[in-house]
């Protein structure tokens, strides 16, 4: 299956939309069905060291990635969550949620690629990169690398296996949006090295691309030990 960028509907709808909330619910169910919070957990573990200063790419409501700090040791003397989004969908209560885990966020909203940072100890996206096409991507990871001194996504993994259960997404109740994105969004995927390709020769950075079960694709870079 060659890799094929499709516009997704979710991402054509206003915020407010009925269908979007609903859409945006069934992801939420979706990343747990992926175990894509227990994944961003053990790459934030597995890095050199702590981060302090989080940015998040195309974060959406924020709900995921606390799912995985809560498991992980509280940042030291406070840390810093950096949500990049083209609209706010940040509530007041996630924000709470993040402080009690000693977490300070901060939510930009426009372009990633303008909004983001001149330096964070990570950069994560969940579920985003499959958005681009090969071009705009090399040059997304290209201003990633000059901002992150660690970078991991989770992404769909473009496999028969990962559309068919694409395709079956409405026995879960998904709504129609979430059922055409969902068969979309795992042909736009990744397999084998290709992010790795994309993101280019790197000698100070140590590069893992591998299949994350059941259903995702992981990469990560983070610096040499």
């Amino acid at each position: 299956m060659n890799r094929s960028v499709q516009p997704e509907i979710l991402d054509e709808l206003p915020p407010d939309d009925p269908e979007a909330i609903r859409s945006r619910g069934d992801l939420r169910r979706l990343n747990r069905i992926m175990g894509n919070a227990g994944i961003i957990a053990r790459g934030i573990s597995s890095l050199p060291e702590s981060p302090k200063r989080i940015v998040e790419l195309g974060a959406g409501s924020g709900t995921l990635l606390f799912h995985a700090l809560r498991s992980l040791p509280r940042p030291e003397q406070g840390g810093e969550i950096i949500f990049l989004d083209l609209v706010d969908l940040i509530s007041p209560e996630v924000k709470e949620q993040y402080s009690t885990l000693g977490w300070n966020v901060c939510v930009k909203t426009g372009d990633v690629r303008d909004t983001m940072p001149d330096h964070a100890d990570l950069v994560f996206a969940n579920l985003f990169l499959h958005h681009f096409p090969n071009e705009e991507l090399a040059g997304l990871l290209a201003r990633i690398r000059n901002c992150g001194s660690s970078f991991f996504c989770v992404e769909p993994r473009r496999s028969r296996t990962a559309y068919t259960a694409a395709s079956l997404v409405g026995l879960i109740g998904c709504n129609r949006v979430t059922r055409h994105d969902a068969a979309v969004s795992v042909q736009a995927g990744f397999r084998d090295r290709e992010l790795s390709e994309l993101w280019g020769k790197d000698e100070t950075r140590t590069i893992r691309e591998e299949w994350a079960p059941p259903f995702s694709h992981f990469f990560l870079a983070s610096p040499n030990s």
